[in-house]
């Protein structure tokens, strides 16, 4: 565990942009999943509503097959994070109901007042808004987990 000892020698610093996916390319695996307080004003700003632009930025992906925010170059991707909305995920991925997207588009929001603010309640506006498929995924899911 290389990358273990080099944390407990302290190389990343409090407050620095730290990536999230382990083993890929530094400015493709955090700078996606950053949010506006944290590009802005380090970690003194960040709240608990961090968790479901997380949450939200994971699930863009994993629907889009792209993060919410792009950019040639770290610093392009920032400036994307603090100045511009995510895409509409049905650009890519027509079939995702509107109903979801609208969630995806509130965890993603750049005003964390405005966010999802708990992910007992992201769930619960994502179940609504599946129209009940991700009810039915999720107990195919159990079936297979038997």
């Amino acid at each position: 565990m290389k990358s273990m000892k080099r944390w407990q020698r302290g190389v990343v610093s409090v407050g620095a942009l730290v990536g999230l996916l382990v083993g890929a390319a530094p400015a493709r695996a955090a700078v996606p999943f950053t949010l506006t307080e944290q590009a802005t004003g380090g970690s003194k700003n960040v709240t608990p509503a961090a968790d479901q632009y997380a949450l939200g930025a994971i699930l863009y992906e994993m629907l889009a097959g792209k993060p919410p925010h792009g950019g040639g170059t770290y610093e392009q991707v920032i400036v994307n994070i603090c100045m511009k909305d995510a895409e509409d995920v049905r650009k890519h991925t027509p079939n995702v109901p509107e109903s979801v997207w609208k969630v995806l588009a509130r965890a993603l929001t750049r005003d964390r007042d405005a966010r999802i603010q708990s992910a007992s309640a992201f769930l619960d506006e994502l179940i609504a808004g599946s129209e009940g498929t991700l009810l039915a995924a999720a107990a195919l899911l159990a079936e297979f987990a038997k």
